[in-house]
């Protein structure tokens, strides 16, 4: 491995793209069930990043952690570490693109993650916060695999608004963004998960039956993997029976037991 080796020629470049790599083995680490293994790898990533000095690589891997801090409910440690990049990308946002944007991807960590907390003002605050920069990237712009762009503005805050239970101003934002816009087809299936989410909220499950065929048409991939699709798969099956034979087609596309 060009890291370990001596005599690496570019050994921060190899860094980079080793906490790359380990950054996109996480995404694939979380949809095994080896949580173990998620954290192993986040850690590692960021470390790595870390020795290697690039702001954007540890940016990317704080992007990835906090994902995972997250999803186990340790949302001090989300925040923490979320304001921990801030700092550090602050004083640089204004050099790149690349660095206004990865600070805008940790101001949206900021606002999802104060609004799984339920604390709305928070969470709008730090949308503002990240909207003002992320509005500000060329046109075009976009960051994979965090969605750095503009469009990002309205695709996080369909989720803020939904995590609030806010689905009016989830809806109004889904409607300012509709899925066929969205530039990468796997963000643009979780969009479409993301508004599924707000009908389900509403109760309206022929729109959920909608919005999820069709994420599932765009990525299915991503609708398979995601937990939101199979807890309303799961609702869509158990629900009234006007829905129940189409929620069964759902889980048999997404591997469901139904």
């Amino acid at each position: 491995m060009a890291v370990s080796h001596p005599e690496c020629a570019d050994r921060r470049r190899a860094e980079v793209m080793y906490a790359s790599a380990l950054n996109l083995t996480q995404m694939y680490a979380a949809f095994q069930g080896d949580g173990n293994l998620v954290w192993r790898v986040a850690e590692r990533a960021l470390a790595t990043a870390r020795a290697s000095g690039d702001p954007r690589a540890i940016a990317r891997a704080c992007w990835f952690l906090v994902e995972a801090f997250r999803k186990s409910g340790q949302w001090d440690s989300a925040q923490s570490l979320t304001e921990d990049a801030l700092r550090l990308l602050d004083p640089l946002r204004a050099e790149s693109p690349e660095l206004a944007s990865a600070w805008a991807d940790m101001a949206f960590h900021a606002a999802i993650t104060h609004a799984v907390a339920g604390e709305a003002g928070e969470a709008w605050g730090w949308i503002d916060r990240a909207a003002a920069i992320a509005q500000r990237l060329p046109e075009g712009f976009w960051s994979a695999p965090t969605s750095g762009s503009r469009q990002a503005v309205g695709l996080h805050s369909v989720t803020v608004a939904v995590e609030l239970r806010q689905t009016g101003t989830a809806l109004r934002w889904a409607r300012r963004l509709p899925a066929a816009d969205v530039t990468a087809v796997p963000r643009r299936g979780r969009h479409l998960i993301e508004v599924a989410r707000a009908h389900a909220l509403r109760g309206e499950a022929e729109s959920v039956v909608e919005l999820l065929t069709d994420a599932i048409a765009v990525a299915p991939e991503t609708a398979r993997w995601n937990e939101e699709t199979r807890a309303m798969v799961r609702g869509l099956v158990d629900g009234r029976s006007s829905v129940q034979e189409a929620g069964r087609r759902l889980a048999e596309s997404i591997g469901m037991a139904a």
